[in-house]
Order: structure tokens, then sequence, then C-alpha cells
């Protein structure tokens, strides 16, 4: 919807009359959660860690948010495990942050792996649509921390499936990571689940196609 509304205030929309949002679908029954103890102890990862999954294709993208969120670990007052998915590294000078990088990776099973060890994926961009990420975590059972922005801020429900952090700073996101770390317990796997299916299963998005056209014909 975000992205709509900019899209109508450039002009360029004026000759259109029909406008509806319809999300990017995923596939459900691949993206789903696997085993997390199991692919933990395959990767060296204690069961028990508060493990945070930071991903982007080139993490140097300033969008992204890496610099901010790198300001973020350096402020935590509690340890954490954070795997970084995609090109390039960070750094902390935060002696209870553990960084692991996983690098790039096009394998559909390797992330959704990847998702599953998690316990919250983390969204710190300063500028998104509807990541394609955000929707893989959520299949996977993932709460999401999210700036409260762009499509973010439609589909996040605080304490459901994830937490919207205002104002954007380094300090707001640190404080929310602290948050969850102590209150994950409350989110539950099946019911993040439920959710993409429901918004961004194939089901729903052929409907959605189905009635433009309809609209259109008729």
């Amino acid at each position: 919807e975000w992205l709509l509304q900019e899209a109508k205030m450039s002009g360029v929309l004026n000759s259109f009359s029909i406008f509806k949002t319809i999300p990017n679908t995923i596939d459900t029954k691949q993206f789903s959660p696997k085993n997390r103890n199991e692919l933990r102890l395959k990767r060296n990862i204690n069961p028990d860690d508060n493990v945070l999954l930071f991903s982007a294709n080139a993490l140097e993208i300033t969008r992204k948010g890496a610099a901010i969120l790198t300001e973020a670990l350096n402020l935590l007052n509690i340890e954490i495990t954070l795997l970084t998915q995609g090109k390039g590294t960070l750094e902390t000078s935060n002696p209870k942050v553990k960084i692991i990088p996983l690098g790039h990776s096009s394998n559909t099973q390797e992330l959704i792996e990847n998702y599953s060890i998690a316990n919250v994926f983390l969204l710190p961009s300063l500028e998104d649509n509807l990541p394609n990420t955000m929707l893989e975590a959520m299949a996977c059972g993932l709460p999401i921390i999210s700036f409260q922005l762009g499509g973010m801020k439609e589909h996040i429900v605080a304490n459901r499936n994830g937490q919207l952090v205002s104002p954007t700073t380094a300090e707001a996101l640190a404080a929310a990571i602290e948050r969850f770390c102590i209150s994950k317990a409350i989110y539950i796997s099946k019911a993040i689940c439920t959710y993409a299916e429901a918004n961004f299963g194939e089901r729903k998005l052929v409907k959605a196609y189905q009635e433009i056209y309809n609209r259109i014909t008729n």
C-alpha cells in the first residue's frame, strides 16, 4: 500500500482507474519451519542461544540498514548470535555479540534452514516495500523486527508476528532486540506460518488477479 500511494502521488498512474495492491507470493509448502535444534547442532550453535538472522543480497546496501544494525549491536547488553546472509560481512566491538557470516546463497533448501535456525528475522531497512525475505521468514515461522515503515508496518503485529520499531534509531532497534529476547516465548511459530499462508499464499494471490481480470473484462 505504501508503494501504491507513492506511485499515485507521482502522477505516473493518472491515466489508470483500477488500483489494487497484490503482494508477491511464496510457496508455503516449501518454505516452512524445520527442526531448529537439529539444525543448530549441525551448525555448532547452542540450542538455547538467542539467534538473530539478518539478510540482504549485499550487506553494504545502505537502505537495508546494516550500518544502523551495527550501531545497535554495539549497544546490546545481552548475549546474542547474529547470522548474516548475503555478500559481505558485519563487525561489532561488543563482546556479547557473536556474528556468523553465512555468505550468499541461492540454494532454497539452505535458505530455509537458515531461517529455521534463528529465533527472529531482523529487517532494519531504512526504505523497503514488501521484501521477499520477510515473507519467507514468516512462512518459516519467524517473527520479524522491523522499523515502522513501508510494507512492513502493514503486516507486522506487535507480540503476534514481530515488533515494529520507532523511531528509526540504533537505540530503539537495540531496545527492541532486547525486549524480543526476553519475551520470545510468546511468539507462536504455527500462528505466524498461518498468517503467511493467509496473506501471501498462492491461493489468495490467484484469487486477487482473477478479481482484477473480471473487473476489467466486465
